[in-house]
């Protein structure tokens, strides 16, 4: 996406390329990219090469960066926890690599007077450190994320920051919450009703799970294969998450995943007339459970049985995994549900809304089942910051253990109108953008779009923002 969208901001945006590696340097120089490209792995390198052990004093300003910026969500040991990478690492090794990060990233936002960096959500200590640079030097770290568009469109928000920060999303619903009669009540009400109307997985014939057992058996030989060959290319440390790709086998764990589901696994009937709150279980390891969920989190299994014990007499939580990977999750993390008298596990292929439609309210960490949730009139309970999370219907529970009292609070309460929900449907209307930004695992060429047309929609919803910003 951003080699051609580079070439449609030419001339009205001054664009530093940070490339990753030699492949994605190429990649950019191939759609014409003419501008100097920087390699952020020969960087790394050079600047690993440059220190020896880090100081005392170093480490202990990178540690009070990530206090001040992220309102101590996290310090620095907190930080390593949720880089999925750093568990190959020692811990000196941790400390080093994030210093050399933060070296890279402060002269680099200095060097070229960056006023926003454009990647994906912080998903690695190496794009964490970014975000809060930016916020540090006064700088912006954006990010992308598809969203329910409004006639079936393929629309996106633009979110900032390390965690689901949507500045436009927070300045509409401001304005709509002090003019309440400005906003377009029709069209809210068509949104809502189309919404609620469709039961289907968003996006979900655009990514299907992989459950052939022929490709498995490729797949989990062609990891092999690539391990062996390709051993000695990555350094454990300076090439550190692509060694962690190197080692995993996700073909291979799949395949024993599903056979250990049919034999040791009983998933529930969805029974929608008994009464239950939802759980959808969100992928690991991921930047939702990691950065975003500010690594509280990171046991989902332990979250789900604390989630279930405080849940009022003669109600279930239903627990269903994530429809776009199913199979990746050992069977023991199953097992441990079904120990668990009021937890029923749902197969994943049950759509999520179908569970929402008949639940009393959806509990998350900071997934879209709660947005969805949210739109269906339920109540909506979340453990980390989100988008949608501005909605004063979304109740925001800061530990685990204040569920139970937020829950028995609201445990007959039912929405009987969209009164409240009126203003964020409209500021979220205003603030989506127009195109499709999945390009990740070649799915541009899935959704069969026009993607000459697609850029240039990108591009103006970027010049729009840096605007208003």
């Amino acid at each position: 996406m951003y080699g051609p969208l580079s070439k449609e901001l030419e001339g009205k945006i001054k664009i530093v390329h940070l490339a990753y590696g030699p492949d994605e340097r190429d990649s950019l120089l191939r759609y014409g990219v003419t501008e100097p490209v920087i390699t952020f792995k020969d960087e790394i390198k050079r600047i690993w090469n440059e220190i020896d052990i880090p100081s005392t004093t170093e480490i202990e300003a990178v540690d009070s960066i990530i206090i001040e910026q992220t309102k101590g969500a996290f310090n620095l040991n907190g930080a390593i926890q949720s880089d999925r990478g750093f568990t190959l690492l020692s811990y000196s090794e941790s400390l080093k690599l994030t210093v050399v990060y933060y070296r890279f990233w402060k002269k680099f936002l200095v060097d070229h007077h960056i006023d926003y960096v454009m990647h994906e959500p912080t998903s690695l200590m190496m794009n964490f450190i970014s975000a809060l640079l930016c916020l540090k030097q006064g700088a912006q770290y954006i990010y992308q994320i598809m969203v329910k568009g409004e006639y079936g469109d393929l629309s996106y928000l633009l979110m900032t920051g390390f965690d689901f920060t949507c500045p436009q999303l927070e300045r509409n619903y401001s304005f709509y919450v002090h003019r309440a009669k400005i906003f377009d009540r029709g069209r809210c009400d068509d949104f809502i009703s189309n919404f609620r109307g469709e039961l289907t997985v968003y996006l979900g014939n655009q990514i299907v799970p992989d459950s052939s057992w022929t490709r498995l058996l490729g797949g989990t030989l062609h990891a092999h294969l690539r391990r062996l060959f390709q051993a000695r290319r990555f350094d454990r440390c300076t090439d550190n998450i692509d060694h962690w790709d190197l080692l995993q086998d996700l073909s291979g764990k799949k395949l024993i995943n599903l056979l250990r589901y049919a034999v040791e696994v009983t998933f529930c009937e969805f029974e929608p007339d008994v009464p239950y709150y939802y759980y959808p279980l969100h992928l690991e390891p991921e930047a939702v459970v990691l950065y975003q969920g500010q690594g509280l989190y990171r046991n989902q299994v332990k979250l789900i049985e604390n989630i279930a014990a405080q849940l009022p007499p003669n109600t279930f939580l239903y627990v269903k995994d994530h429809p776009h990977a199913f199979g990746y999750r050992s069977a023991d993390d199953f097992k441990a549900f079904q120990r668990i008298p009021n937890i029923r596990l749902i197969r994943h292929d049950v759509p999520g809304k179908q569970i929402i439609n008949h639940a009393i309210g959806v509990i998350t960490i900071n997934g879209t089942a709660g947005f969805e949730a949210l739109l269906m009139g339920k109540q909506v309970y979340t453990l980390s910051k989100t988008f949608y999370g501005v909605c004063s219907r979304v109740n925001y529970i800061h530990h685990v253990r204040d569920l139970r009292e937020a829950i028995y609070s609201k445990r007959d309460s039912l929405y009987q109108d969209d009164d409240e929900l009126y203003q964020f449907v409209a500021a979220y209307l205003d603030s989506l953008s127009e195109g499709m930004v999945d390009y990740f695992a070649g799915r541009a060429l899935q959704y069969g779009i026009n993607l000459d047309a697609n850029t240039k929609k990108i591009a103006h919803s970027i010049l729009k923002y840096v605007a208003v910003s």
